[in-house]
């Protein structure tokens, strides 16, 4: 299918758009693999203070499509030769256990992860998503600019 921004999935997994030939649950498995579902559960409550037994699930018994791809380009990765390409890979290990969880959380923790998501730019560091920058709150916000 070619290159597509990582923005514009999760754009499909908030809207259920199916043009692209994704669902959100197989997409959300694909995110769930792609950052691993114990670390987002563990970020939920070290980091966002959600209440214990609170969990991030989804994707319900879908796969992740088979056409994407664990290899991460940057989207300022100029692709003109395969081995400038290479150079801005960086290659993700997929889930090695994936255990599934149900969506637990709360209408107030998600609401708390939406406001530090948008206000990403005015929170303190210690409140920021670990390892996020501004550009990446973008493409979660307002999908890819490609």
């Amino acid at each position: 299918k070619g290159k597509t921004m990582l923005g514009d999935l999760s754009t499909v997994i908030c809207s259920y758009d199916h043009t692209a030939g994704y669902t959100s649950n197989s997409l959300s498995s694909y995110f769930h693999d792609l950052g691993w579902r114990d670390r987002i559960n563990y970020l939920l409550r070290d980091w966002l203070g959600a209440a214990e037994g609170q969990t991030l699930g989804g994707n319900y018994g879908e796969a992740t499509p088979s056409d994407l791809s664990f290899a991460l380009l940057s989207s300022s990765t100029s692709t003109s030769t395969a081995m400038e390409a290479s150079q801005g890979t960086c290659p993700a290990d997929k889930d090695p256990w994936p255990t599934v969880y149900s969506n637990t959380l709360s209408a107030l923790a998600a609401a708390e992860m939406a406001r530090r998501i948008a206000q990403h730019r005015e929170m303190p560091p210690t409140m920021r998503f670990p390892g996020a920058e501004w550009l990446d709150m973008q493409a979660i916000l307002y999908g890819s600019r490609e």
